[in-house]
């Protein structure tokens, strides 16, 4: 037994980021469960975040001065701060980390920039410290002091050294004393390859049996098409071993005349050879089973229910079993990343400090998370209007999951409700016949009072 930073040492890590990072890129079962925990963590608009520090004017300054940065915080001048937040969720699914650099840019009307780093740029420098482990140099307690970052385009010349409080280190460790991340779903690296070599041997099976159309036994077997050809530019008959093909059943012409008609080739064997055709129905029910137990192994090293996956009945008790699971998966990935977005808060709303009193606290903030993850809509839907109804959650749990400020919300609709009393005056109806003809305007179209079609015509009496 010996410490995590012994385990994963450099090489272990790069082997395992190489892995993730291709099957995140080439595995479609992958690439969904990374997209469904971006969208329950993330959200689809990004996180919001709502100041909260308990004076309405130092709220409204500081919501201000947040949604003017977060459209120009990126350092690279690419991204808004909502794509940000789900390209760090990412990285630190798919490799295990990222570093997150805090900027200084004088002059600019955002100051406080992000710059967002993979993890293989941070390196140890050139040269032996004891003090620099894996490209992060410690104190004797094992505290970060300083982070060796490449940060140029290509990663040109040796790392710089940026100090630990310029440097955001997003991992979630598993390890107490644990120095570097490893991706998320490391424990489903080896399914994905064996899951992988079984799907493309069946798929060779598949393609091997489409392209035979027949088997053909002959003295001599298969005679290859160099062999015919030279031996008719010589003008000799087409023999081999003192037997003449062309005696065959099927000669070597019917036998290209068979592949071109049909498309695939036939396969000419010697006689009396056995030959075992792969069968016909594949892949099999015992290899497809296989497959599925191989996939719900993937969905459980992320913690992620198979039936977001691929859907199937939500019905059931033990459905609603596994989306609770994962959806308390999701709230822990949620609070591993706001912490880091409580702290790029922090960052970017210190650079309006001049915007508000030096007796102010404007810096605390709270961040809403996305969308309940649920099997029955309507219930949740229910269930939300009951808790806010009982003053148990308020208007700003309910909007911002949608990534709405509740106070716009507020102000929309107390325009509303003024716009409907002035029509109400204007028409001189009562506030009840509004509410009808907006809600149920069905209902409230008068009868027809005359006849609905034209009359029908009078018969002449005899």
């Amino acid at each position: 037994m010996q410490d995590s930073r012994w385990d994963l040492s450099p090489d272990v890590r790069t082997v395992l980021i190489g892995k993730s990072r291709y099957f995140a890129e080439n595995n479609p079962f992958v690439g969904k469960i990374l997209d469904v925990i971006d969208s329950y963590v993330n959200g689809a608009n990004g996180l919001s975040v709502v100041p909260s520090n308990g004076k309405d004017r130092v709220d409204s300054i500081a919501s201000r001065c947040w949604n003017e940065w977060k459209d120009d915080c990126d350092f690279l001048g690419r991204h808004k701060f909502s794509f940000l937040t789900s390209l760090i969720l990412r990285l630190m699914l798919v490799d295990g980390e990222c570093f997150i650099v805090l900027r200084e840019c004088p002059g600019q009307k955002v100051q406080h920039k992000i710059h967002v780093l993979e993890t293989h740029r941070c390196v140890s420098p050139s040269g032996l410290n004891n003090n620099i482990i894996d490209g992060i140099k410690y104190d004797a307690y094992g505290r970060p002091v300083s982070y060796y970052l490449k940060d140029g385009m290509d990663c040109v010349g040796g790392p710089k050294e940026f100090p630990a409080e310029d440097v955001i280190h997003c991992f979630i460790p598993t390890r107490p004393g644990q120095l570097r991340g490893i991706p998320y779903g490391t424990s489903a690296l080896t399914t994905l390859q064996d899951f992988e070599m079984v799907e493309g041997a069946e798929v060779d099976a598949l393609k091997d049996n489409a392209r035979k159309i027949a088997i053909v036994e002959t003295p001599e077997g298969e005679v290859s098409d160099d062999i015919i050809q030279e031996k008719l530019a010589r003008g000799e008959s087409i023999a081999m071993e003192g037997n003449n093909v062309l005696q065959h059943p099927l000669d070597e012409q019917s036998h290209r005349l068979l592949e071109d008609d049909y498309g695939g080739y036939v396969l000419f064997v010697k006689q009396g050879t056995k030959w075992n055709q792969n069968p016909a129905v594949r892949p099999s029910q015992t290899i497809q089973n296989f497959w599925e137990y191989e996939i719900e192994k993937i969905c459980i090293a992320f913690n992620v229910s198979k039936i977001l996956i691929f859907p199937q009945s939500l019905q059931g008790t033990t459905a609603r079993a596994d989306i609770a699971a994962t959806e308390a998966t999701f709230k822990m990935l949620f609070s591993a990343l706001e912490d880091i977005v409580l702290k790029l808060y922090r960052f970017a709303i210190s650079g309006y400090s001049s915007k508000f009193a030096a007796s102010n606290d404007f810096l605390n903030a709270k961040v809403v998370p996305p969308k309940v993850l649920t099997a029955d809509i309507a219930r949740e839907s229910s269930s939300t209007m009951a808790e806010l109804s009982a003053g148990i959650t308020t208007l700003q749990d309910v909007c911002g999951a949608d990534g709405k400020d509740w106070r716009e919300i507020l102000r929309k609709r107390a325009e509303t409700v003024a716009y409907w009393q002035s029509v109400c005056t204007e028409h001189n109806i009562s506030d009840e016949t509004m509410k009808r003809l907006v809600y149920n305007p069905v209902q409230n179209i008068p009868a027809p009072t005359g006849p609905t079609s034209a009359p029908e015509p009078t018969k002449p009496k005899k």
